[in-house]
């Protein structure tokens, strides 16, 4: 007794009052059960008597009514052409309408194979330069992904058993902030003093070798030992980084500093006076543990001198930038965002990616000009931390390039140099800053419905992820046309620097993902310390990765890319 398959009008085949189907029932038995196309109750059966007025009445044309739904399962959708089709979700299956957590898995499903297959492209990408940029974006969103894990780990660790007595909020907080990034300053140094070979006996240098086999055995040596110390030390640094990040924002929530935007500006020369004279002492420190064996620095102790300067000055810069844009956004927005770039609150978010659009540009163009200032006060030289230069260091000339470098380089020990290189790290990440938050403030202005959701931060990072990548495709074939036509390496360094700014960008978009990915399954899990155990767990999935394949597969590219410029 049930309407039509198709659910045509009074006219083409109304029920009788036993409710008969009409001549185009076709072929309903007598239970009268719709086919994939028709309405039912809850489980597609008509009613006792055939009739649908519960499902919305037919019109001579057989329409079902203003949405047709039919029971829980399906709505009726009337095309107008007098069959009107009332299509149940899922065709007839008796699926249910999917819900948020569905929606969202099916998103992650679909991002995560796109991104992967897109990693793909670009790691095996015909230009080797863009393979190196790739392995090297990679990497550094590894080594972040740990890094934030590991200082929260030890962050809430303290909180819960240690400093039990602090306040969860204000200066207590303030405190303990700057107790962990004390720690992980300390462990940097430590880190790197102990895989350099500083405290212990002089490993023999492959100058000295006898023999050319023994030479080979000992670079490759020296190149494991550095690969070491990229990894443990980088990461022990990306730690202090983020541990200065939270002790910078504990700071600028804090009285009086949280009262006005200027207020929270102050933080930033601040920090950088009380970091700077924390980085002297090291320095010294350093220096006079070097000499204190035999008079003379060696090649173990000079690396781990510069690997420890490159520390502290990304996980200074790291902090500062972090500082500087959330100030700034605190003016533009008229609410100081919390770290993951939220605000609990009324904002001006127009405003605020208007105005983070145009602080993202000026940082490029402060970049510009503070490089430009480093290579007057170097005479072009003062270039030497990067990772070709380190790679050429370590596999071409050994300590005969280092000795001849000596001469030809400036005094990396002067201060002005220095401080030029930490304005000019500064003012890149603070364009990769800058720029996520003004991607937050677009999507928050114009999908309010995704504030604060973590879908809402994966389309940023998408997004983001997407743009960065053509931006690294079009700064290389720029850099390779300058390259072509003879001009200067600084132009290509500059380059380089903004491509690797452009590798922060996606690392801290994915980051701030993760974060909130981690917090909503701790959540729902419900159990104690399940926040503390997902981030021990996923420390031990992606750090023998992260050390075993990815940094020897990033040494190889930069050898690659050392052999393809020199």
């Amino acid at each position: 007794g049930h309407d039509v398959a198709h659910g045509h009008a009074d006219e083409h085949g109304l029920e009788d009052a036993h409710g008969h189907a009409g001549d185009n029932s076709h072929g309903h038995d007598a239970h009268g059960h719709d086919d994939a196309h028709g309405h039912g109750d809850d489980h597609g059966h008509g009613d006792d008597h055939g009739h649908d007025v519960a499902h919305g009445h037919a019109d001579d044309h057989g329409h079902s009514g203003a949405h047709g739904h039919g029971g829980d399962h399906g709505h009726g959708d009337g095309h107008g052409d007098g069959h009107g089709h009332g299509h149940e979700e899922g065709h007839g299956h008796g699926h249910h309408a999917p819900d948020g957590q569905s929606v969202t898995a099916s998103y992650m499903l679909i991002g995560g194979v796109t991104l992967v297959m897109v990693a793909f492209y670009l790691v095996q990408h015909p230009d080797t330069d863009v393979r190196y940029y790739s392995w090297n974006i990679l990497t550094l969103s590894a080594c972040i992904f740990i890094a934030v894990l590991a200082s929260d780990v030890v962050n809430q660790s303290m909180k819960r058993y240690i400093f039990t007595f602090l306040e969860t909020g204000g200066w207590g907080n303030v405190g303990l902030c700057l107790f962990t990034s004390i720690c992980w300053f300390a462990a940097s140094q430590a880190t790197t003093a102990a895989l350099s070979g500083a405290f212990g006996e002089e490993a023999k240098e492959p100058q000295d070798a006898e023999t050319e086999e023994e030479r080979q055995e000992l670079e490759e040596l020296w190149e494991q030992r550095e690969v070491s110390m990229k990894c443990w030390g980088g990461l022990v640094a990306h730690c202090a980084g983020f541990a200065i990040v939270a002790t910078l924002a504990a700071l600028q929530d804090s009285e009086p500093f949280s009262s006005s935007p200027f207020m929270s500006l102050l933080v930033v020369p601040l920090a950088l006076a009380l970091v700077t004279v924390f980085f002297r002492i090291a320095a010294y420190v350093r220096k006079q543990i070097s000499l204190m064996d035999d008079g003379e620095v060696s090649r173990g102790e000079k690396l781990w001198d510069e690997m420890s300067e490159e520390a502290e000055n990304e996980s200074l810069c790291l902090g500062l930038s972090f500082a500087l844009i959330r100030s700034i956004s605190f003016f533009a927005l008229g609410a100081m965002p919390d770290t993951h770039l939220h605000i609990h609150g009324e904002a001006d978010w127009h405003a605020g990616f208007i105005t983070l659009w145009i602080v993202s540009v000026f940082c490029l163009v402060l970049a510009y000009v503070t490089f430009k200032m480093k290579e007057k006060l170097t005479g072009g030289h003062g270039h030497g931390h990067g990772a070709e230069h380190g790679a050429e260091h370590g596999a071409e000339h050994g300590a005969e390039h280092s000795a001849e470098a000596s001469h030809e380089e400036p005094d990396e020990d002067d201060i002005r140099v220095r401080a030029l290189g930490i304005a000019l790290e500064t003012m890149l990440m603070s364009f990769s800053w800058a720029t996520l938050a003004c991607a937050t403030c677009f999507l928050n202005a114009y999908m309010a419905s995704y504030e604060h959701h973590i879908l809402g931060h994966m389309i940023v990072a998408v997004v983001m992820s997407g743009l960065a990548c053509v931006m690294v495709l079009t700064l290389d074939k720029i850099a390779d046309k300058l390259q072509a036509d003879g001009d200067s390496g600084s132009v290509l360094h500059l380059l380089k620097e903004i491509i690797m700014a452009h590798g922060l960008l996606i690392g801290i978009s994915w980051e701030i993902c993760f974060a909130m990915g981690l917090h909503t399954v701790s959540h729902s899990l419900q159990g104690p310390n399940v926040d503390l155990i997902l981030a021990v767990f996923l420390c031990m999935v992606v750090v023998p990765a992260y050390r075993l394949y990815m940094l020897p597969e990033l040494q190889t590219r930069e050898r690659k890319v050392v052999a393809k410029h020199h």
